[in-house]
């Protein structure tokens, strides 16, 4: 907010091609960022069998979750 990197933009989470990000909640800390990952593997052509990603498994259904990014 303050000093000579104000503004300046990182990326520090990616989530599947066509999904929605929610949230976010950041922690008192400043350390975690929480977010809500909906609709992974709903794309254009995307079935119920053949879906566009398996997130965040490597094979099955896609599932919507919650996770955490971190700073050590």
């Amino acid at each position: 907010m303050a000093g000579p990197d104000r503004g300046k933009v990182e990326q520090f989470l990616t989530v599947p091609f066509g999904a929605e990000t929610c949230g976010p909640l950041v922690s008192e800390d400043e350390l975690s960022v929480f977010v809500a990952v909906q609709h992974p593997g709903e794309t254009e052509g995307a079935t119920f069998e053949t879906p566009s990603n398996t997130w965040p498994h490597t094979d099955g259904f896609p599932h919507p979750s919650v996770v955490v990014s971190y700073r050590r």
